[in-house]
């Protein structure tokens, strides 16, 4: 895979990120490369999803929400569901990164990746 410039700076900001977590490392080995570029992310099976802390329910769409991870809307990249949250202004959301193939879903407070 060849990164942009862009990508190597989003990458690098990942892999600190991800050098600040302390992950189990069944985590680890599915989500330490870049998951910001979505070919990546779709090599690896995963979704992007935004989760309400409160619910637990995942966005699927405008006043739409469900609980399976599977059903819900897959952003295919960090930036983008970050993007979204920024432009209609979601509070109580965090990421969550759903694992196809398996139930595994992994969440993770957006202020751990960025600064709101």
């Amino acid at each position: 895979m060849k990164f942009t410039r862009d990508d190597s700076q989003v990458a690098r900001k990942y892999h600190d990120f991800l050098e600040n977590l302390a992950w189990h490392p069944i985590c680890l080995r599915n989500v330490c490369q870049n998951v910001f570029g979505s070919a990546m992310a779709e090599r690896m099976n995963m979704k992007t999803l935004l989760r309400d802390i409160a619910t637990g329910l995942y966005f699927q769409g405008p006043d739409k929400w469900t609980g399976n991870a599977a059903e819900a809307r897959d952003f295919k990249a960090i930036d983008r569901a970050i993007e979204f949250i920024h432009t209609y202004k979601l509070d109580g959301v965090e990421l969550a990164f759903f694992f196809r193939g398996s139930n595994d879903v992994t969440s993770v407070p957006v202020e751990r990746i960025v600064e709101i």
